[in-house]
């Protein structure tokens, strides 16, 4: 008999050991694998860290970015970040030569075992999490019709799914951005380094025809990688349980507000600002907007 946790979960006895694109999550980790690349967000103690992987059965690491939290009592403290990755030119980028380090000699490896997946790092650390979505070979082949106020909500879900690889360096090699985007159905993920700010996070998400609803679970974000936190728009922090992210995004489609975004504790509401047949305008915080456009291509 398939033991359950009080979420929902997809037992590990459907999963095929040709293909372990999906979603997994557990307490302290969070992980989604498609072909184009991995992404995990792991919490060890003091320490969060987000990885971009390359999807072999060693998981090799090619971007790396920490966040840990420092004596506050101590010279400098606060939050430290540090991030490292590899461009696709084999040129390596690193706050410092520890985090470059770090970078060349993480690897992970997953294992189904009974209900649940362990993930084990290099470097001996282990973390048990359940499969939440199945991204199978046409999980992204997906229709994306024209929008209208109709079926926006459906336009919402389908456009942003689908996996980004970013990889970007000018001639002068200072100017940098590195990372990769992948949406599904219920989750938004971010891995984006550049010469001027970290922004990597897990969140839930869901729409409807008035708009959006994005809750964080976790997130490391700074405007000033390698330095100590200082800009109150910086932050490392991840959800006490993420075990809660496998629940679906409930929300209020009374709390949208036609006018803004509104912030109901974790969760930001997204009201729909204009709608043209291949575009969606979000209210965002600050009084911006966020763009959701129709691909090109189908999937």
């Amino acid at each position: 008999m398939v033991k359950t946790i009080p979420y929902r979960t997809v037992p590990s006895e459907v999963f095929q050991m040709d293909s372990f694109n999906g979603v997994y999550i557990g307490s302290d980790i969070e992980v989604v694998v498609t072909d184009a690349c991995t992404l995990a967000f792991v919490r060890e103690g003091v320490q969060l860290t987000a990885y971009m992987l390359l999807t072999t059965d060693k998981f090799h690491c090619v971007g790396l970015c920490r966040a840990t939290t420092v004596d506050k009592g101590a010279a400098g403290g606060g939050i430290k970040f540090d991030y490292a990755m590899r461009m696709r030119n084999d040129r390596l980028f690193a706050s410092d030569h520890d985090a470059a380090g770090e970078l060349l000699k993480h690897t992970m490896m997953m294992t189904p075992e009974s209900d649940r997946f362990v993930f084990r790092f290099k470097d001996g650390a282990e973390y048990p999490a359940y499969r939440d979505e199945i991204l199978g070979p046409e999980y992204f082949d997906i229709e994306t019709p024209y929008a209208s106020a109709d079926n926006a909500g459906l336009c919402l879900t389908n456009w942003h799914m689908g996996v980004i690889r970013m990889g970007h360096t000018a001639r002068d090699g200072k100017k940098y951005i590195f990372g990769a985007e992948i949406n599904t159905r219920k989750h938004m993920y971010l891995f984006k380094i550049s010469e001027s700010a970290v922004n990597c996070r897990a969140a839930r998400y869901a729409a409807c025809n008035r708009g959006g609803v994005f809750d964080r679970n976790f997130i490391i974000g700074s405007f000033f990688p390698g330095g100590v936190f200082e800009n109150e728009q910086d932050e490392a922090n991840m959800r006490a349980d993420n075990l809660e992210a496998m629940r679906p995004l409930e929300y209020d489609e009374a709390s949208f507000d036609p006018g803004g975004c509104v912030q109901i504790g974790t969760s930001a509401y997204w009201s729909i600002h204009s709608i043209r047949n291949d575009e969606i305008a979000l209210n965002s915080g600050g009084g911006g907007f966020y763009y959701w456009r129709r691909p090109a291509v189908k999937g």
